[in-house]
């Protein structure tokens, strides 16, 4: 499946520019990439294009992004397309056709840095042949970099723009199926905002297309001169987003991201004299009957070092005096997954031979339609290739957050987020992202060591939390009021490799009264034996960051590596005894405080089986 053609232009101080199209026949896969650092003003380009990816990257004075878009060959195709962006931007396309490919989505999956490396990400083709392109992007404010192609691939396309952006392309074919790995492109100068791309794309006879553990949107790196760690925390109204306070001085701020499941978000505010409370009074109104603001409608984002790392609905507060010292407010929030689980499906839903993530989608749309539940959320596109039968009933009285959660934890399931990245304007979006089967990227750099980075760890060991026998019940079927009701229920999905090793029965059942079909609660039951069997290991390591990290929440999903060396893993044939990568699923911070100038970040592990 070779590279039929491949096409490239750059420009400078336009906001419409046109990049000749490259040779194409019907049936022929087309991608397109687009870097800008004026990202503002980037749309779909002309010819009926569907946007694969996105990739933002900040630095001082400058939004830099990169879209994917990808379009199938017609018999008759555009001599050229048109590209836009904001005002006075520089930007480089580079667009390329391939002959011979499946008609399955591509997969791809990015990595955002600075300085003279751009790393491309490993991506999985699990079944044929294909072919693997790389692309590599970044903005120098000394001229356009120059890259390097890695070793055995074939460069396709070079492009810069007058104005320091440039970006290169390569491709190399895949004969087997599996990891593509990482490959690097090193650059000639200090760049800022890069992004690395890999796309696979399956052959024409094979499946294999689908996203892969596609990271949310990334969370950038810091300039390297950035050594202070400092917070910003921004309230803004649910709906609109519109900004109701950013001046006040919050303490014992604690926050999480978690993976499909809403992140905690707490602080507290003294009040020592009437400008403090007035401030305070924005967020927190004095009095029932202001029904401009307070808990329930005021979402606060927050910032480190002028990147957005949560938002968080705040759901309660309190007032209180203790009889000394100052009056306290305190706050307390969930990010803005909570918010899903505060709506109910009013009307009978149905999904008939749906892919999954065509169904979430369907679910957040149907959400958002009505005024009143539209928080903003951008819907990532793509499937999974996983087809699901649904009907959710309105007399469930069943959440839209609940149904999902319940779409995404069954066998060959996914896993989603919601990220909110800042924008040139300094508005902000919301992004509805998932990933399949799971989120992140599994080849990474990511280290943490003991002595070193690692602060502290805790491994727990639960068997209660895990079982060797699984079912599930569904609801009811019994349509004669007049006999006794029975639920519908699953086989028994056995944890084998720990009953053939020996262990008891440890029954667990798990309810999904909504589930009217056996093959639905045969899967519910797979995805326990294969997520819970034995007991249930939670790993945490708490870690140290420094300011100019470019590990943040958007590498939830992430593979890392944790290193210990200790007298419970002492070191054994001259290396660490203790050296896993695991999967983080959750990240708790505490920024730095007047008691306390360490920033701390709690890693919380995906859950592993006791042979693990």
């Amino acid at each position: 499946m070779p590279v039929r053609d491949a096409t490239k232009i750059g420009a400078t101080g336009v906001t419409s520019f046109s990049c000749p199209a490259p040779s194409t026949v019907s049936g022929d896969r087309l991608i397109a990439w687009h870097s800008s650092d004026r990202a503002s003003g980037m749309v779909a380009p002309s010819g009926g294009w569907t946007l694969l990816s996105e990739a933002n990257a900040f630095a001082p004075g400058v939004t830099f992004r990169t879209n994917v878009w990808t379009r199938i060959g017609t018999g008759t195709n555009p001599s050229s397309y048109t590209f836009t962006q904001g005002a006075g931007g520089a930007g480089v396309v580079q667009i390329v056709s391939m002959s011979g490919a499946s008609a399955a989505t591509p997969r791809i999956a990015f990595l955002t840095n600075t300085g003279t490396e751009a790393p491309t990400p490993s991506v999985t083709l699990p079944a044929g042949t294909g072919t693997q392109l790389r692309y590599a992007t970044g903005r120098s404010v000394s001229g356009p970099p120059e890259w390097s192609t890695p070793d055995g691939f074939t460069e396709e396309g070079f492009a810069s723009s007058s104005g320091g952006v440039s970006s290169t392309l390569v491709s190399r074919g895949i004969d087997t199926p599996g990891a593509t790995g990482i490959e690097v492109f090193d650059s000639d100068r200090l760049a800022q905002g890069i992004h690395g791309f890999t796309v696979v794309v399956p052959g024409e006879s094979q499946g294999g297309g689908g996203n892969p553990p596609t990271p949310p949107p990334s969370v950038p790196a810091l300039p390297s001169g950035e050594r202070v760690v400092h917070y910003t925390y921004e309230f803004a109204d649910l709906l609109t987003d519109e900004l109701i306070a950013k001046d006040l001085d919050l303490h014992g701020v604690s926050y999480e991201r978690r993976i499909g499941e809403p992140g905690t978000f707490g602080a507290t505010v003294n009040i020592t004299d009437a400008v403090t409370a007035a401030k305070v009074a924005r967020i927190v109104p004095r009095h029932p009957e202001d029904l401009s603001t307070g808990p329930g409608r005021t979402v606060v984002h927050v910032y480190r070092n002028g990147i957005i790392w949560g938002s968080y609905i705040i759901w309660s507060a309190s007032v209180s005096w203790q009889g000394s010292g100052p009056i306290q407010v305190s706050i307390s929030g969930s990010s803005l997954e909570s918010y899903l689980t505060k709506v109910k499906i009013r009307e009978d839903l149905t999904y008939s031979s749906d892919d999954q993530i065509a169904i979430a989608r369907a679910l957040l749309t149907e959400m958002q339609s009505t005024p009143r539940y539209d928080i903003g959320l951008e819907l990532q596109s793509g499937t999974s290739g996983v087809v699901r039968d649904r009907t959710y009933l309105a007399s469930e009285s069943s959440t839209y957050g609940e149904r999902l959660t319940e779409l995404a934890n069954v066998d060959a399931g996914f896993e989603w987020a919601i990220q909110v990245i800042a924008n040139e304007d300094g508005s902000r979006t919301r992004h509805w992202v998932w990933g399949y089967p799971k989120l992140g990227n599994d080849a990474t750099s990511h280290k943490f060591q003991q002595p070193g980075a690692v602060l502290s760890w805790q491994e727990d060991i639960d068997p209660l939390r895990g079982g060797t026998a699984f079912q599930t019940r569904g609801e009811s079927i019994n349509d004669d009021a007049s006999t006794t009701s029975e639920p519908l229920v699953s086989a028994v999905v056995l944890a084998q490799a720990h009953i053939d090793a020996g262990w008891a029965g440890l029954d667990v059942t798990v309810d999904y009264g909504s589930v009217s079909d056996v093959d639905t609660l045969d899967d519910y039951a797979t995805w326990w034996a294969t997520n819970r069997a034995g007991a249930v290991r939670i790993h945490q390591a708490t870690v140290r960051l420094p300011a100019n990290t470019s590990y943040g929440p958007g590498n939830l999903g992430d593979t890392v590596t944790l290193m210990l060396v200790n007298h419970w893993w002492p070191i054994e044939d001259g290396v660490a005894s203790f050296a896993k990568s695991w999967r983080v699923v959750g990240m708790a911070f505490t920024p730095p405080s007047k008691g306390s100038d360490q920033e701390t970040c709690v890693l919380t592990f995906a859950e592993l089986p006791e042979e693990d």
